[in-house]
């Protein structure tokens, strides 16, 4: 059995549209499954579509109401989840779903004994913005963007060894008692990376390429700053309520492929990057300075990343 777990804090703008995919992704899978979706103290519409979908076609999915927060629902669900289940696959209610997603991890959790998590690919919407390109260069160009340190341990299943060993969110999989988060970490992908390497040892990870999903970037400088703030938080918060985690650090910390740019002759990525890394660098100092604890925080959702425009 194979357990699902999306997690909504006011998603009315893409809600329907993920139970629409995942409706069709579970028409295609092979084996028993249970899905729970997780009402994270909702305050618009989100609720009222997710009834009217389940009333309408007739999908089996066991709505929970939550706290605030989406390590609380996940943690919820997990409560309920059956014995049976010997994997778990958690989703975000803000993204674009491709064909096979789910289907893909699975295979791969099948293939892969070792691997405890299995997170899929993240395709970020295009935009013809100078500025939408300039503050989102380094996820919209993925392939610049590798790990400081030698992280080839980390890299048993795939042919770039120099590329990031974390997982991100969206989708992944997780093995029957993998599942590890602590209440007081924010960021469910950072903390569990992390733990699991802690726990498991490199290698444990994979990332999935044909397990596609589409997020929205972020389109205002604000967000772009807002965006970093969390995750200069997050990892703060990581580090300084697990110390036990700190030896890992170093392989987590990325840099731009500069060299591959020069040889690709990739002027206006050149500048795209040298950009945002100055406003990085700076934003980080000045993060740094107003911190004044490492208690965790209740983020604020980035409203320009709700809704995706599906291709």
């Amino acid at each position: 059995m194979i357990s699902l777990i999306l997690c909504a804090h006011n998603e009315e703008a893409m809600i329907g549209k993920v139970i629409d995919r995942l409706k069709t992704e579970l028409l295609n899978l092979s084996e028993e499954y249970e899905f729970f979706l997780c009402l994270s103290d909702c305050t618009d519409n989100t609720e009222k579509i997710v009834r009217g979908k389940i009333k309408r076609d007739k999908i089996k999915i066991k709505v929970l109401k939550t706290p605030r927060g989406k390590i609380n629902s996940q943690i919820e669900a997990l409560k309920k989840i059956n014995k049976r289940s010997w994997a778990q696959i958690f989703l975000d209610g803000d993204i674009g779903i491709r064909k096979g997603a789910m289907l893909n991890l699975i295979h791969d959790a099948k293939k892969y004994s070792k691997v405890k998590m299995f997170y899929s690919n993240q395709i970020p919407v295009k935009n013809k913005s100078i500025f939408y390109n300039i503050i989102n260069v380094r996820t919209i160009n993925p392939v610049y963007v590798i790990a400081k340190v030698d992280v080839r341990e980390f890299h048993p299943y795939s042919r770039n060894k120099q590329k990031k060993v974390f997982s991100t969110g969206g989708i992944y999989l997780l093995r029957k008692g993998v599942y590890d988060i602590d209440a007081r970490t924010t960021g469910d992908d950072s903390y569990l990376t992390h733990s699991i390497y802690y726990r498991f040892g490199p290698g444990t990870i994979k990332e999935v390429r044909n397990s596609q999903f589409i997020y929205q970037p972020v389109k205002t400088f604000s967000s772009w700053i807002n965006k970093w703030k969390r995750i200069w938080g997050d990892i703060n918060n990581l580090y300084f309520l697990h110390p036990e985690f700190k030896y890992l650090e170093r392989y987590m910390e990325l840099r731009i492929d500069y060299k591959k740019l020069i040889k690709e002759k990739q002027v206006t990525l050149l500048f795209f990057f040298s950009l945002e890394r100055m406003w990085n660098f700076f934003g980080r100092k000045v993060f740094k300075l107003v911190l004044r604890n490492n208690s965790p925080h209740m983020w604020k959702p980035l409203e320009d990343t709700k809704e995706v425009k599906i291709t």
